[in-house]
């Protein structure tokens, strides 16, 4: 398997639970962050994470979702940041459940993550045939807003992702029930 937008990286539907198997990239002690377009509608964020490929130490983590300015780096924070979030010691998929971050459909995006320094270093997922990567070597305490100078960047897709629900239209009548109300 590889890092593919859809399924293991950028915007799901359905949280990836299995190794992607792409080519290693250093995670700790900096920020990355992957680019990708939401699906037609508006979304719900209610999950962000990201494959740690590595036994290695305890070590913080943050994950973002950023603006697109039509350049090669991400651009500036929307909704809030999660910044306290324990990496542990073991490979797999890391995450952060119970969001509610408010997407535009059809709109390009960031989704980042935030290692602290481990000493042995923490590895994770990329392949090639995503929309754009970007490397803040200059974050690597928190994630920045805006994001500031970009150290790397390229057409990578990294093994973060967000999963994404259609937030309900207002008014809405799904799984509503007519009450006192006869049809013949």
């Amino acid at each position: 398997m590889a890092v593919v937008l859809g399924t293991n990286a950028g915007f799901v539907t359905v949280a990836p639970t299995t190794d992607p198997a792409g080519t290693n990239f250093i995670s700790d002690n900096r920020s990355n962050a992957t680019m990708d377009t939401t699906s037609a509608g508006n979304k719900i964020v209610t999950e962000l994470g990201w494959y740690c490929d590595g036994a290695t130490e305890e070590a913080n983590f943050e994950v973002g979702i950023y603006t697109d300015s039509g350049g090669t780096i991400p651009d500036v924070v929307v909704g809030s940041l999660s910044t306290t979030n324990a990496k542990g010691t073991t490979v797999g998929w890391k995450k952060v459940t119970g969001l509610s971050i408010a997407l535009n459909g059809s709109t390009a995006y960031w989704i980042a993550v935030q290692l602290d320094n481990t000493s042995t270093i923490t590895n994770s997922n990329s392949s090639a045939g995503g929309a754009g990567n970007s490397i803040n070597t200059a974050a690597f305490t928190s994630l920045p807003s805006p994001w500031g100078a970009e150290q790397s960047g390229g057409t990578l897709a990294y093994s973060i992702y967000a999963k994404v629900e259609a937030t309900p239209v207002s008014g809405s009548t799904d799984n509503m029930s007519i009450i006192g109300e006869n049809i013949y």
